[in-house]
Order: structure tokens, then sequence, then C-alpha cells
């Protein structure tokens, strides 16, 4: 039987590949509403299957989540860096095999989180194992915290390349929201839980509300999150000290990963929010660090426009200095200002033994496609543009670059005698 590429077999990024197919995206690839590339034929396959809709709409190949319409876009950049691949790298007649792509790929445009999830997939084959023997043991988590509106959220919606987290104007994380992915056969619906803490035993489960295909999680954490908020505090002002929600996803294509964002640190209070919001939100970080120190990656998140005398994500670091050694530093919003800026701050003296990386957010503007994928692709266009490719190639830029670099912390980290797991991850976004 033929072979089913036309290629010659030297390893190709899975970024470039189909998610339905595995197969190199040689052709003609398509962005779907759930913000990923397939190919043309494959996805279109699974939109005329009707045995891939729930309740009459169908969902999305890599998250199980309902598409919210059946257009398709063409990703003309990804196309155009997987020709250039093609000649660069590939033969006529064979088939390629596929593997994550290494670090220096300067056009990685979807996450790589594979590479990242194999270490976090071993642990979760020997959970239960390790719950047993060692009684109270818990998997390792990746805890992101910054000042308010610092775009941590994003960068942890980046690293898993689904939409989770609630958005738009005078929208704020009230509590933690803990979202674990898992890797299954097949896809489940999403399940939110609202949880309720307890320092001397096991959470407890308050409420639990499974997300069909016609709404987006996100909406369902905000109206969740609101709940609990003002349930707790009578008004939908302040922070839960007392809940969490947990946010269950698990398909196919999903790593064995827990994500914990945080509500933001507060510098001012508004005239609306309780005036203990600074302390409240900086105790909550507090406890979260000294709860999951030794088996997390902590996500301090800084803006560009933040100065390091008066950096939120610094002040955390600078009451639990033991965490320094093992934290990567990631600026954020590298939108808001230019190449020289930029240099400067990845330039900056830290003690931060892993060093920064750079990366740009920003919204779609009018008539640029919308999705996770497609602000990859703008990422990477960005600092190419403002003659920063070298950062790209050399892992210190984009949120591509990061995924590796939380794995090659990871692997050091443990290596060097940190138990299962331990290091952190500082977010920043400059000076």
């Amino acid at each position: 039987m033929a072979d089913a590429s036309p290629y010659v077999g030297i390893a190709i990024p899975k970024e470039y590949c189909c998610p339905l197919s595995s197969l190199l995206m040689d052709k003609d690839p398509v962005v779907a509403a759930d913000g990923f590339t397939y190919s043309r034929r494959e996805i279109e396959k699974w939109l005329q299957n009707p045995e891939k809709k729930v309740n009459q709409r169908h969902v999305s190949p890599v998250t199980g989540i309902g598409l919210q319409h059946t257009n398709l876009s063409p990703n003309k950049n990804l196309h155009k860096v997987i020709q250039s691949f093609i000649s660069n790298h590939l033969s006529p007649r064979a088939t390629p095999r596929t593997t994550a792509a290494s670090n220096n790929m300067p056009h990685q445009l979807t996450s790589s989180l594979q590479r990242l999830a194999k270490h976090f997939k071993g642990l979760d084959l020997i959970r239960e194992e390790l719950e047993n023997t060692l009684g109270g043991w818990q998997p390792p988590v990746v805890v992101v915290f910054g000042q308010e509106s610092c775009g941590k959220s994003t960068i942890l919606e980046r690293i898993a390349m689904v939409p989770l987290f609630p958005k738009g104007d005078n929208i704020c994380t009230r509590l933690p929201i803990l979202v674990s992915l898992r890797h299954s056969s097949s896809h489940h619906n999403p399940v939110l839980h609202t949880m309720e803490r307890n320092r001397h035993g096991a959470d407890r489960k308050t409420a639990s509300v499974t997300i069909s295909s016609e709404h987006e999680p996100h909406t369902i954490v905000q109206r969740c999150m609101l709940d609990v908020i003002r349930r707790e505090n009578r008004r939908e002002a302040g922070i839960s000290q007392q809940s969490y929600l947990k946010l269950e996803l698990s398909g196919p294509h999903l790593p064995n990963l827990d994500l914990l964002d945080l509500p933001g640190l507060v510098v001012n209070p508004a005239s609306t929010e309780p005036s203990t919001m600074h302390d409240d939100t900086h105790a909550l970080v507090d406890t979260t660090i000294q709860e999951t120190e030794g088996r997390a990656v902590f996500l301090a998140v800084r803006e560009i426009s933040e100065k390091a005398r008066t950096s939120q994500a610094i002040k955390v670091l600078e009451r639990h200095p033991a965490i320094a050694g093992s934290t990567l530093g990631v600026f954020t919003k590298c939108d808001e200002v230019r190449r020289k800026k930029i240099t400067a701050m990845m330039n900056e003296h830290t003690i931060l033994r892993h060093g920064h990386v750079a990366t740009m957010n920003a919204p779609p503007g009018e008539g640029e496609q919308t999705g996770l994928q497609a602000q990859a692709v703008r990422e990477v266009d960005f600092f190419e543009e403002e003659g920063l490719a070298q950062l790209i190639a050399d892992g210190r830029a984009t949120c591509n670059a990061l995924v590796h670099k939380i794995s090659d912390v990871y692997v050091v980290w443990q290596c060097s005698g940190g138990g299962v797991l331990q290091f952190c991850l500082v977010v920043s976004a400059g000076d």
C-alpha cells in the first residue's frame, strides 16, 4: 500500500500536523471556530459526521467543547511556513514521522504541550498509588499570580490552547480557578465544581454543573464565580478566601496537567471594592504558595509597564525568597512597547536563574482571525516585525517558547533533587 504522505521521513513538528489525522497539513490548512488549525479535508469530514454532534451542535475535535459555528478560514501564515519547511527539509516519496518541535524552530504556531505533558503524564499514571502510599500526596499544578489585569489568565489559556477564563471590561478573577486537564480516549462534557477549602482534610464539593456543548466554559465559570462571591460577600465585590472552582476537561488531545489561576494582586482598591483587597489578595497568594510549594509551577505575572520597584509579583518573591532559584520570568503585553524596551528588559539583571520569556497576546484587530491559534500566529509576526526573530530562535519569546522553557526548568529542577515537582515560573511583563 502506498505511503500516506509523499514526503521523506524526518521529524516533523506536531504544530504542522492535523490534530485529526496526524499528517502534515501541506495542502489546505484551515482554522475552525475553536481556534485550532486542521486539514480542510479532515475537518470537513468531521463536520459532516452527525455522530460528532452533541445536542445538534458540532464539538471541537481538540477540546470537546461546542463550536459556535462551522465556518472555516484558510490559515495562510501556517500554510506559508509549512511550504517553507517542506522546501528546506523534506524530499518526495516517504512517510514523515511527527515529533514535538525543537527549541530552535522559529515558527511554532501552536502550543507544544506534548513535551511538557509527558512529565505530568507519568505522575498521573501512578497518582492513585502515590496517594495511597504517601497519604495526602497531591499532583503537580501550575499556579499563576500577578497584579490584576496583567494578562495572567491569557498566559494560562495560551499554554493550554483552550479558552477557559472570563473576559471583558470590569471582569476579574475573584476566587481561585483550578483547571484539571486530563487525557482520555474520548471526549466528555466539561464539569465545573464549586469547592470549599478544608485545611484539615479533603476539600468539600458544594455544587457541580455539567457544561453542555451549547455553552462556552468561560461563561459558566463567570456565572458560578459570581454566585459564590454574592453568597459569601453579600455583593459582587471582594474575593473568596473559602472557595474555589474546579473545571474538569478531558479528551484525546488534552495533556494531563492542572492549571490554577489566582485573583489578581490589588494595589489600590476601587471604591466599590473592600478596603482590604490589597491584603486579601496577597494573603491568598501567600497561602497558596505555602500549600503548594514543592509540587507547584508558579507563574507570577508582571505587565510591561509595571516597574520593578512597584511590582506586586516581585513583592511576593521578596516574601518567599526560597522560590527565586527555581523561577522562570515571562514578560507580557510586549505590544505596548517597542524593540528597544523589549531588548532592555530581556537583558535586565535578575535573580532568576533561568531568565525570561517575552510574550504578546493582544486581542485581534478588525478583520483579524479570532481564536488562540490565530493569536499565536500574531505573536510570532509581532516579534519578527519588531526585528526580534532571534529571540524566537533562541527560545526566549512567544508562549510556545514558554512551554518549552517550562519543560526544561522542570527537568533541571527535578534532576537536582527538587522532589516530585518543585520549580516556579514568574511571568513578568517588563519594567
